[in-house]
Parts: structure tokens; C-alpha cells; sequence
């Protein structure tokens, strides 16, 4: 459960504005515990940064050195639409995302993906991003395939509710196109979008809340040139207001990391 905008502002200035900027609000459990921190991981032979669940021992974000990041979101499907439950315990999803830090472009992260086996896990959507390009795959339970692949500059959104994504989609969707006008102050009305809630309406925002279930915190990804950082911030659950956060740095490499 979570709500994931990508934006690449139009005219990024050095050193004022990134070139490429991801934000997750993860949305989980109240009783799920708290996940650590982002860590620096050896991954193959890239460095990469996550955080970790400490349920799954996986995470459901992380960047690598080669300037790939990956965002998972849990589908929850309508009625009707799923697929057949598999007979053998399901993995869990958040080892997904570990799994492909290791490739080196695009390309090869979506080649490796293409061999998982979605009978495996519960469906989900996985969003890669880099500079100047983004994929989305899905996965039904049964079945993987593209289900968005955008190119250009325009702001991208994903969300994901267990009441149902088909619940929340078209409500955020609504406020992100609010936020996200022509007047190209995107990095704004990110910030913006993530911290929007609707009295009264509290399970349906981007800052959501229910008893339940509440966003636990949010992620932040920035492509500078030649580095890309994280930096992660828990939600104060009173007030739904950002702890301090914790930050991690790569340096983008073209050559293979020396072990």
C-alpha cells in the first residue's frame, strides 16, 4: 500500500533542483513493525541503498549505483479480476525489489524480472525509473506484463489501498492532476501532494489514516548529476508529521564497483 509520484523538473538548474525525483508515502499495518533506516548493500556488483522491512527482510524501495530505482506497490485487484490463489505458500513480495539491484541497466533489470515466476507472490506493480524513462510492470498472480512504459518529462503517479486500488485511484488521481498543473513548480506540489489528506475522508488520502492502517513514512529518491541520494522519514503517528530523516548517497558509476 503506497502512493509513489516521479518528477523531473523542466528546467533543473546546477545544483538547485534534481534532475529526477521520486517520492514514496508507504502506507502498512499499525501493528506491521518499523523498518530501519536506508543501509548501503553490496549488491552483485553494484552498491545500493534500501530500507529494510523487518517482517520480510526485503524492502519495497531501493537505487542502485547504475542510476536504477525500484518502487514496489502490493495490487489489490477487484473482486473478480484475481487470480487463482496458487495451492503453495506465497513468498513475500519485498524480496523483489533486492533481487534486481544488482543489474546494471534498464534493460537488464526488466530482462530478470521477466523471469520471475508471479505465481510466487501476491500481485503487485513495480515501478523502474532512471533519467528520462520509466516502466511499470504488474502482476496479476498469474501473469506479468508492461502495464505503463513512460517516456519524458511529464510527473507519473502510482498508488495502491488494501480496501482495494480501484477504491483510491480515482480520488488521488483527481488530487494529483490538481496539483500537478501546467505551471511547472512540480517539485512544490510533490511535496504538496504527499502531505494531502481529506478531513472526513481520511482513508482516502495520499497522507492516509484509518483504524487499521495509517502511512507509516516516506521515501524520497534525488538524481543529482553524478550521485543519487535517499532519504528516509517515519511518520509521527499523531500527527502524521515527518521525523527527522536519515540519508544515504551513492556515487553513479559507469564502470563495475571494485569489491
Amino acid at each position: 500500500m503506497c502512493t509513489v509520484t516521479v518528477v523531473s523538473p523542466r528546467m533543473p538548474r546546477a545544483g538547485a533542483a534534481p534532475l529526477l525525483r521520486i517520492v514514496c508515502n508507504r502506507d502498512e499495518r499499525r501493528t506491521r513493525p518499523e523498518a530501519s533506516p536506508p543501509q548501503a548493500f553490496l549488491v552483485g556488483e553494484r552498491r545500493a541503498v534500501m530500507p529494510i522491512d523487518p517482517e520480510s527482510g526485503g524492502t519495497w524501495i531501493g537505487v542502485n549505483d547504475a542510476g536504477l530505482a525500484f518502487c514496489l506497490l502490493n495490487a489489490t485487484l477487484p473482486p473478480g479480476s484475481r487470480a487463482p490463489a496458487a495451492g503453495a505458500p506465497l513468498s513475500s513480495r519485498g524480496e523483489i525489489v533486492p533481487g534486481l539491484l544488482g543489474g546494471g541497466d534498464m534493460e537488464s533489470a526488466v530482462a530478470a524480472l521477466s523471469e520471475l515466476d508471479p505465481a510466487r507472490y501476491p500481485p503487485f506493480r513495480l515501478l523502474i525509473a532512471e533519467i528520462g524513462r520509466s516502466v511499470v510492470l504488474a502482476s496479476d498472480g498469474a501473469r506479468l506484463g508492461v502495464q505503463l512504459h513512460a517516456w519524458g518529462r511529464r510527473p507519473l503517479m502510482l498508488t495502491s489501498s488494501g480496501l482495494g486500488d480501484h477504491i483510491v485511484e480515482t480520488p488521488r488521481r483527481d488530487a494529483f492532476h490538481e496539483f500537478f498543473d501546467d505551471s511547472g513548480e512540480w517539485l512544490l506540489a510533490q511535496d504538496r501532494f504527499h502531505n494531502h489528506t481529506w478531513p472526513g475522508r481520511a482513508h482516502l488520502g495520499v497522507l492516509m489514516s484509518r483504524p487499521d492502517a495509517r502511512t507509516v513514512s516516506r521515501t524520497t529518491i534525488e538524481f543529482r548529476p553524478g550521485a543519487v541520494s535517499m532519504s528516509y522519514a517515519a511518520l509521527d503517528e499523531s500527527s502524521l508529521a515527518a521525523l527527522p530523516a536519515t540519508h544515504a548517497a551513492l556515487a553513479l558509476m559507469t564502470a563495475e564497483v571494485e569489491q
